[in-house]
């Protein structure tokens, strides 16, 4: 299996699997659904959420594909999380909309994904041309967190000041805003989505060591930026991420685990007719 994929499913905390399965399962009592459903996930990773989250909230199904920019994490998801009603793609649509995709889709889900794309706006008019009228997005995933923030921090310091550079260009732009209600919905409006329901939830993740907290930063982090630092730096370079995130709502507990402290995010958006 490839290690990349194996790592990021390995990092993953289970307190977000918990919170995935419970919101599709209110969203989804929601929604309205048709006889035969062709529904999108974007930026499905390894497959494990699509096929063994998302996939059972999925109603009168007729195709479900999972698509994902990253090639390792696709050709794992085909061999590690398969199933008869689902297809996982390459493909980046940021650059490209297959045709025949148009206007075919009654769903499109993003799950932790969004945060990963800077250009809101451009995704957002590229679902709007992939859902049908009165198709739905929903985004779960986190809004505010110490990642943009930290990286911001130590870009700073002369040490790193050449390795870490134009970090706003690698996050989400909701990011950097006062009101992520307000932006959001502007967004969507100017996209041609209604926002149908939106909703911010303070969170805390907690990870048993700082080991396991490194990990899971390096499975989160643009690997654009990461691979800019000189491996025998990377030590280092967490030993001052280490001390700079403690600034923005990471705790180093006493009993050696650490907790993290976030903003969950909820965003259903209606295609308008």
């Amino acid at each position: 299996m490839n290690p990349l994929a194996t790592q990021f499913l390995s990092r993953r905390p289970q307190t977000n699997l918990d919170w995935i399965n419970s919101k599709l399962a209110f969203h989804k009592a929601r929604m309205t659904w048709s006889n035969e459903e062709n529904i999108l996930d974007f930026g499905c990773g390894p497959g494990n959420i699509t096929r063994d989250i998302l996939l059972p909230h999925c109603i009168n199904l007729k195709k479900l594909i999972g698509v994902d920019i990253q090639p390792a994490f696709v050709e794992y998801a085909n061999k590690a999380f398969n199933h008869e009603n689902i297809e996982y793609r390459e493909i980046n649509l940021m650059e490209r909309i297959p045709t025949e995709w148009e206007g075919t889709f009654h769903k499109i889900f993003s799950i932790f994904a969004l945060h990963c794309i800077r250009d809101t706006s451009q995704l957002l008019k590229v679902f709007h041309r992939l859902l049908k009228p009165g198709g739905y997005f929903l985004a779960l995933g986190v809004c505010t967190e110490e990642v943009l923030s930290s990286f911001k921090e130590i870009s700073k310091l002369p040490q790193w000041m050449e390795y870490i550079q134009n970090v706003e260009d690698f996050f989400w732009v909701v990011y950097d805003c006062k009101n992520p209600c307000s932006t959001s919905k502007k967004l969507a409006d100017a996209s041609g989505f209604d926002t149908d329901f939106f909703a911010l939830t303070p969170s805390t993740q907690v990870f048993s060591s700082k080991s396991h907290y490194i990990q899971f930063c390096e499975s989160i982090m643009p690997e654009a930026i990461i691979k800019r630092i000189p491996s025998e730096k990377l030590e280092h370079f967490w030993e001052d991420w280490c001390e700079i995130v403690q600034k923005h709502r990471v705790t180093f507990r006493p009993d050696g685990t650490i907790s993290r402290e976030i903003i969950m995010l909820e965003m259903c958006l209606k295609s308008k007719n």
